[in-house]
């Protein structure tokens, strides 16, 4: 009877691990807003100005581009110029477009972008808008929405502050747009007037009118 031999066998097992690299993603988020004064007097030139906004997360990139078409009241303002401060932007019929290849001029943090310079031609209320578009270096749209200010267009005050009239119920003024003082008696059975006047600038506002209490002795009132 043959005798069968033992036969040996190794097997090599190779184990193989998986390590897990956390993966860092760069980003950037923009906001677009606009700058400038709320109210401007009618004939007067206001700036408005573009800013946009970047804050990076993990070393984002900054913003490489922006583009979208301008809109305003133009039976309000009239627009005499345009300024660029960054991305390049140009203002053409009425849009406005930048984009910057070179990484030295991406947008980072907080900057002016382009000033509009209109002239106030109109009293009320106009808006000014843009349907703004702000891409990344990558090209990645990364703000898209319409951003608006509305500015009060006024008449500038009156260099002419005179009254053209002034009146008080139950005495007599001998008025004179001159004299800036008045004194008047009333009989002491009267416990209230009412002061009236009228400006020579119509458009001028006038405060201090109407009616009065009275207290015996001296009362004083002023009309601005």
């Amino acid at each position: 009877m043959k005798r069968l031999k033992n036969r040996k066998f190794s097997f090599l097992i190779l184990s193989f691990f998986l390590f897990l690299c956390p993966l860092t993603v760069k980003a950037t988020n923009a906001n677009v807003s606009f700058s400038g004064n709320n109210s401007v007097y009618v004939g007067s030139n206001i700036d408005i100005t573009l800013v946009v906004s970047e804050s990076g997360s993990n070393g984002g990139e900054g913003v490489a581009g922006i583009q979208g078409p301008i809109s305003y009241d133009q039976s309000k303002l009239e627009l005499i110029s345009t300024k660029t401060h960054s991305l390049n932007v140009n203002y053409n019929s009425g849009r406005i477009i930048g984009m910057v290849t070179d990484t030295s001029q991406y947008l980072r943090g907080t900057k002016n972008v382009i000033t509009f310079t209109f002239k106030a031609k109109a009293l009320g209320n106009a808006t000014v808008s843009i349907k703004a578009d702000v891409s990344d270096a990558g090209g990645a749209k990364i703000f898209s929405s319409t951003v608006s200010k509305t500015i009060s267009v006024t008449n500038p005050p009156s260099s002419n502050n005179n009254l053209s009239s002034l009146s008080v119920s139950n005495a007599s003024i001998n008025f004179n747009k001159n004299n800036t003082n008045y004194s008047v008696s009333v009989d002491s059975n009267v416990t209230n007037i009412t002061i009236s006047a009228t400006s020579e600038d119509s458009g001028a506002s006038i405060s201090g009118t109407g009616n009065k209490n009275l207290n015996y002795g001296n009362n004083k009132f002023d009309i601005t």
